[in-house]
């Protein structure tokens, strides 16, 4: 499952993270990948799922959005294998999982470019974006 969205343009990610992720695919294929083997770059107006290393890029599917498209954040999971979901207006959605600071840190990350949600533990919102 391959999404794209102008997020990055070029430039250098505001930050990054290492995790798995969960792509729900089409046709009811799900794909898991394991920790550490998604990077989770943070960028001025979205983000980008994606392999960590250029030779992962075969396996690992790119998925991005830009903020102004994300409908819904939440946490799951947060005892065991926690994670964030992100949903775009399209129905696109993957869950980063990381450890719990990990995941505090994505959380830190998105508030610092404007995305703010209220969710936890399963619980679906909708998201707010200013443009800072």
């Amino acid at each position: 499952m391959r999404r794209e969205a102008d997020v990055g343009s070029g430039k250098p990610p505001i930050a990054v993270f290492y995790g798995g992720a969960h792509f729900g695919g089409l046709l009811g294929w799900n794909m898991n990948w394991v920790l550490h083997s998604v990077r989770l770059s943070l960028h001025s107006s979205g983000l980008r799922l994606g392999p960590p290393v250029r030779w992962m890029s075969l396996l690992t599917p790119v998925w991005e959005a830009r903020f102004d498209e994300l409908v819904s954040i939440w946490e799951t999971g947060r005892r065991f294998n926690p994670g964030i979901r992100f949903v775009t207006r399209d129905g696109a959605a993957v869950t980063f999982w990381g450890s719990q600071r990990c995941l505090e840190q994505v959380a830190a990350g998105l508030r610092a470019c404007g995305v703010e949600w209220l969710g936890d533990d399963g619980v679906p919102t909708e998201v707010s974006y200013s443009r800072t």
